[in-house]
C-alpha cells in the first residue's frame, strides 16, 4: 500500500512538472471547487434541448483498490496516468467533478489541474472528496470500475 502511495505521488510530480512544459499555466488558483449538495444537483439535471443526457460525471482518479473499496455511485474510474488518454470519452460531458479520497487530496488536485490543461473548462473539484461525500449522508457504492 506504501509502495503504490510513493508511486502515486511521484506521477503526481511528474504529471504537474510536464503539465507546466508549454501548456497553459494552471494553478489551485484555477481550480472551482463545489461541496457535495451542489455537486450532486450538478449530476442530477435533467437533460434539456441545449444540455444532452451527458451534463455531468462523477471522476475518481484513485487508484483501482481504493476505487473498488468504496466510490461515489456513477463514477468513472479514470486513474491520474490515463486522463490525457480518456479526454475524448470526458469530452461527452459538460460537467466534470472530480473527487480524492478528502480534504486537499494530491491526485484529486492533480487530476483537476490536468483536466484543465487538456482544454476541459467546465471541471470541478469536491471540496473534501470522499470524507465530505459521506459526511453529508451519502453512500458509496464498491466494486468494479466501468
Amino acid at each position: 500500500m506504501m509502495m503504490a502511495r510513493a508511486t502515486g505521488v511521484a506521477l503526481i510530480a511528474v504529471v504537474l512538472l510536464s503539465a507546466g512544459c508549454g501548456g497553459p499555466k494552471i494553478s489551485d488558483r484555477d481550480l472551482d471547487f463545489v461541496g457535495p449538495a451542489d455537486a450532486a444537483k450538478l449530476v442530477e439535471r435533467k437533460p434539456t434541448l441545449f444540455r444532452g443526457a451527458n451534463s455531468a460525471v462523477w471522476v475518481d482518479p484513485r487508484s483501482d483498490i481504493e476505487f473498488r473499496a468504496g466510490h461515489i455511485p456513477g463514477a468513472l474510474h479514470v486513474p491520474l496516468e490515463q486522463a490525457a488518454d480518456r479526454v475524448k470519452e470526458l469530452e461527452a460531458y459538460d460537467v466534470i467533478i472530480v473527487y480524492g479520497s478528502g480534504y486537499n487530496d494530491p491526485v484529486a488536485l492533480a487530476m483537476s489541474k490536468t483536466l484543465l490543461s487538456l482544454r476541459l473548462d467546465e471541471v470541478r473539484t469536491l471540496r473534501g472528496g470522499l470524507r465530505s461525500w459521506e459526511e453529508a449522508g451519502n453512500e458509496l457504492e464498491t466494486g468494479r470500475s466501468r
